[in-house]
């Protein structure tokens, strides 16, 4: 392997490494080093393998030609030369034609420290809810006659959805007004006979009991009439319940009836959703709860539909935890006024639980993790660096604060801070 392919091969690794492409726990620098003096080991074997065959080609040569007392003074020439070149070449691949100091530096991209705003957020999540959703479960069981949506459609209030054979709830509906007309009767003829009955005992026609025993009749039979208007009542309410109409406006999510089935009331024949308004139903820990109030605006994240956030506002905040749990349910509704937001769509509320402006803050990735410790690596006016221990205050993935350890102006390594050591000479590139 030639020195420049060597220098080119360490170029490129020192390249990865600065993109985060080069993995520094399976190749190192002097790994590289060393792939390359197993290399010039090996064109120096080649090469010593090499001037042996070159002689053994003089000497055929020389046998092929006629014996002029001594070898040509421009084959011994040759030989020289070929052995030079190989001695030459030996010691460029060892000691690399050059400084080995400039080819094992390290290659890092810097940043200068300045101050910026570090926010934790909490993620609040769940699934978009329809502002109400009512399962429609008939009051009558029997056959269905009609069925009048489909899934899908709008629907108002008090429409038709289907309907369920009322023949028999029909009847004795007819039934109750017919017992309503005899006890109307029944009253009218008892009132007219108590009339002509007082008539009566006011001229001494009659007994007084005769009178209290008609009054009695007349008693019984109203109540009758008061028993059979209940009853009449009751079983045109019975035969409504054999036409089902919808109890709010909104969509038809679900149709569990076709016309000729039976129907119970063991499930939902009809679910009907009113998405003109949509909440995200959720909850929060009691570390968040202090800090989210009815009226509060926030951002919702529908990462299915947008990358940017929809406005959200919490419209309702438990006082207490769930039955069973210890997070607080709370509710946000969403504005979404072109209509792309559907029901069951995952979404999120980012809430902000700490937020620190004005502050030392540096990159994540920059800061150096040792067990317990936090350091960082500073670039000094001479391209040595220095490593620094640090302290951490809020990190978000995207920001450290740092509250001790480096201040505004430093400037700090940001890329390839891993393969330097304290006190290294080092290549800053953009």
């Amino acid at each position: 392997m030639e020195n420049k392919e060597l220098n080119e091969l360490l170029e490129m690794n020192e390249k990865d490494a600065i993109e985060g492409k080069f993995d520094p726990d399976k190749a190192e620098i002097e790994n590289i080093l060393a792939m390359r003096d197993e290399a010039a080991a090996a064109d120096v074997k080649d090469a010593e393998t090499m001037i042996p065959m070159l002689e053994e080609k003089v000497a055929e040569a020389e046998a092929a030609v006629p014996p002029r007392g001594k070898p040509s003074k421009i084959l011994i020439a040759i030989i020289a030369v070929i052995a030079v070149i190989a001695v030459i070449r030996f010691g460029i691949l060892i000691f690399g034609g050059g400084n080995d100091e400039e080819l094992a530096l390290t290659n890092v991209k810097t940043q200068v420290v300045s101050t910026a705003t570090v926010e934790m957020t909490s993620p609040l999540s769940g699934r978009i809810d329809a502002k109400s959703t009512v399962p429609v479960i008939p009051m009558a069981a029997g056959q269905v006659t009609t069925v009048n949506v489909a899934k899908g459609d709008y629907v108002k209030a008090g429409q038709v959805l289907f309907t369920i054979d009322s023949a028999q709830a029909q009847t004795q509906y007819n039934q109750a007004l017919l017992n309503v007309q005899n006890a109307e009767s029944t009253v009218a003829l008892v009132s007219a006979n108590l009339e002509r009955m007082r008539a009566l005992y006011e001229a001494g026609a009659v007994a007084l009991t005769d009178l209290e025993s008609l009054e009695s009749n007349y008693s019984g039979a109203k109540i009758q009439l008061e028993n059979a208007y209940l009853t009449a009542q009751q079983a045109s309410m019975a035969l409504d319940y054999y036409t089902v109409t919808a109890p709010i406006d909104g969509y038809v999510t679900t149709v569990n009836v076709v016309a000729g089935g039976l129907v119970g009331q063991t499930q939902a024949a009809v679910v009907i959703s009113d998405t003109s308004a949509l909440q995200l139903n959720a909850s929060v820990s009691e570390y968040m709860i202090s800090s989210i109030y009815t009226g509060m605006e926030v951002d919702v994240y529908v990462e299915s539909i947008s990358a940017e956030p929809f406005k959200g506002k919490i419209t309702a905040v438990s006082e207490a935890p769930a039955l069973g749990y210890y997070t607080y349910p709370v509710t946000v509704s969403v504005e979404d006024p072109e209509g792309v937001i559907k029901a069951g769509m995952f979404a999120e509320v980012r809430l902000t639980a700490v937020k620190k402006e004005n502050v030392i803050a540096v990159p994540s990735d920059a800061v150096i993790t040792s067990g317990s410790e936090k350091k960082i690596v500073l670039l000094n006016q001479d391209g040595t660096v220095t490593v620094k221990k640090i302290t951490v205050g809020i990190d978000n993935g995207d920001l450290a604060e740092i509250t001790s350890g480096i201040k505004v102006g430093d400037k700090i390594v940001v890329k390839g801070q891993t393969y330097v050591k304290d006190g290294e000479m080092v290549n800053e590139v953009e």
